[in-house]
Order: C-alpha cells, then sequence, then structure tokens
C-alpha cells in the first residue's frame, strides 16, 4: 500500500474511522504512518492517541501528494503544478510533457486535449521521436502552453458537497468522431437540506448562475453537450430556480398557504356531497315518482311545484331542459293536460 486517503461527515467519526482503520492494518501488519489532516482538531486528537503524524505543527502545512493528485491541506484543495519550460520541441518532449500533467479525476481534461490531437497527428505523419516539429504546430505548441498556464493555476475543493446520508450518482456524456473524443463527467448530490443559498452565493451574476446550471440539468438528463443553449432550456432552469428560491425565501408562506388550500378543498367536498344530496331528493326523486305514476290519472301527475320536462322535438331526451309549474290551466272539464 501507498497512500490511503478517506473522510467522514464530521470529527468524531473522522477520529473514529481512522482508529478501525490503523487496528485493523495493525493486525495484518501493515501500519500507516504520516497521518495528515484538513482540520488541526482532528490532528491534535489523533496524535494524542498515538498516531505518528507526519509533520509536527497543525497548521500552514505543505502541499503534499495524494494518489499523485497534489493537495493542500490547508485549505483542502486540489492543485497542478506548473509546466516545465521545453528545451527541445520533439514528439518525445511534447509527449512526455502531457503525461508529466496528472489529471485521474479529469478536472482540466478539455485543456489538454489539444495537445493529445497533436500528438494523434505526430503519430499519423510517422514523425521520428527526436526529430524538431515544424513552425505552425511549434507555435501551436507554445500557445498551448501559455494558455495552460493559467488553468494550472485553478485549485478545486476535493470535497464535492456530499454527506454519508446523501444520494450520490455520476452522470457521464460523450461525444466522439474521426479526431477526437470529448467526456463531460459530472457528480449528483441529493441533499435533503437543500442548499439552495449556498449555491446561488457562489456565482457573481444571475446570467452565468442560469447558465451553468443548464448545463447541469442538461448532464442530469443525458442531454447533448456540444450545442449551443437555447431559450427554452433557459427557461426551464429559471422556473426551476423560482420554485427553489420560493422554497427557501417562502417556506412559511408556502406552508400556510398548503393549510389554507387543504382548508378550502374540505370546504369544496362538502358543497359538492351537500349538492348532489339535495339533487337526489329534489330531482331524481321526483323524477321517480313521476314515471312510477304514468298510467294513473293526469289530476295527480301535474301541480304547482313540480319539476318537470320540457320536451323538444330537436334533441335528445337526456338534454331536455328542466322546468318548474308555477301555474296551471285547466280545461273545461277540470282536466290539467301538457
Amino acid at each position: 500500500m501507498d497512500d490511503l486517503t478517506a473522510g467522514a461527515d464530521d470529527a468524531p467519526q473522522t477520529i473514529e474511522q481512522s482508529c478501525s482503520l490503523r487496528q485493523i492494518l495493525d493486525e495484518i501488519h501493515l501500519p500507516l504512518v504520516k497521518w495528515m489532516g484538513s482540520s488541526p482538531g482532528i490532528s491534535v486528537e489523533l496524535r494524542k492517541k498515538g498516531f505518528s503524524m507526519r509533520y509536527e505543527q497543525y497548521t500552514e502545512l505543505p502541499v503534499t501528494k495524494i494518489l499523485g493528485i497534489q493537495w493542500d491541506p490547508n485549505t483542502d484543495k486540489i492543485l497542478y503544478k506548473p509546466i516545465p519550460e521545453l528545451k527541445k520541441y520533439t514528439k518525445r518532449s511534447i509527449c512526455s510533457l502531457v503525461a508529466s500533467i496528472f489529471d485521474s479525476l479529469g478536472l482540466i481534461s478539455p485543456a489538454l486535449l489539444e495537445m493529445k490531437l497533436l500528438l494523434q497527428t505526430l503519430w499519423a505523419e510517422k514523425s521520428d521521436w527526436d526529430k524538431e516539429i515544424n513552425d505552425d504546430q511549434k507555435t501551436q505548441v507554445l500557445t498551448w502552453m501559455e494558455g495552460l498556464k493559467e488553468v494550472l493555476g485553478i485549485s478545486f475543493s476535493r470535497w464535492t458537497g456530499a454527506l454519508a446520508s446523501n444520494g450520490f450518482s455520476i452522470h457521464n456524456s460523450a461525444q466522439t468522431d474521426e479526431k477526437k473524443t470529448i467526456g463531460n463527467v459530472a457528480a449528483a448530490v441529493a441533499c435533503e437540506d437543500s442548499p439552495f443559498e449556498e449555491i446561488a452565493n457562489r456565482f457573481s451574476g444571475y446570467s452565468r448562475m442560469l447558465r451553468v446550471l443548464t448545463r447541469i440539468r442538461r448532464l442530469a438528463t443525458k442531454a447533448e453537450m456540444s450545442r449551443q443553449i437555447s431559450p427554452h432550456e433557459l427557461k426551464m432552469t429559471e422556473r426551476m430556480l423560482i420554485k427553489q428560491s420560493q422554497a427557501v425565501w417562502f417556506a412559511k408562506e408556502i406552508h400556510s398557504l398548503r393549510k389554507d388550500l387543504r382548508r378550502l378543498e374540505k370546504e369544496r367536498r362538502k358543497c359538492i356531497g351537500k349538492f348532489w344530496e339535495l339533487w337526489k331528493k329534489s330531482y331524481l326523486m321526483q323524477l321517480r315518482n313521476f314515471h312510477e305514476s304514468r298510467g294513473q290519472s293526469t289530476e295527480s301527475q301535474i301541480g304547482v311545484g313540480r319539476v318537470v320536462l320540457v320536451e323538444k322535438t330537436s334533441c335528445s331526451p337526456f338534454f331536455w331542459p328542466l322546468a318548474h309549474v308555477t301555474k296551471i290551466f285547466p280545461g273545461r272539464d277540470g282536466v290539467v293536460r301538457r
């Protein structure tokens, strides 16, 4: 075993895991030494428990390597070493330069793509290892090296924001053609406490945040990454932001509104139930009695206050209108006819 890196959600859990790990490895005669942590408090506790720490001090620690990656324990960030200047511009020196940039996580892989494509060209041309490249290729290398210096100055937080209790998933997409393969990888963290406010504060402008989150939504849905962002995508992302911001800053109001809506829904169902109850008593029962009384004398069928159907030959009986009898006009024989 060369290096080992691990972490936990809080200090007590980190100390407990460290003690368990040391005990397990000591039993198989693989003692771990040169311990180092990003938390001075944890480092103090580990030293008290007999751990062999790499440095005597707990602050202002030097940049070290973890699994081949440059790590600053003071800020808990991943760094990259500056590239050396080339004395000769050959296929061998360019290949050595690209190989010296260790990027196992692929954080700066787009910046290395140009030189990898150039190496493909040199291989296709069957150039000698120690032969100087032409002037155009040399200019391309020099321009790339100047831009790479700025890229290598970027630092990345080692912690992705995920806790052990969070759901964690990896989303990736790729685009391939004859000359290149471009890949995108994103880590999706499901948080119960909704760190929307923390995420929003990381951006200096609303437009930039909108575009970055739109690309993240593309990764989550495995959509094509190379095409330009459409107005529809920006609109959908903006709707998501509005919902998230309302849930964070208007949580009490939303809860109160939902409570009122539940009360209104209960009253609505009560009114509908009352309506159908009256409908059965006032209309359906009278309609049934009307049909049951057919064949009897017409005097008992029609009277003031009765609900009747108005016959219309132009439509189905199901659509005949209802009417309420307010006055009757008997014939000379005293019979009420329709």
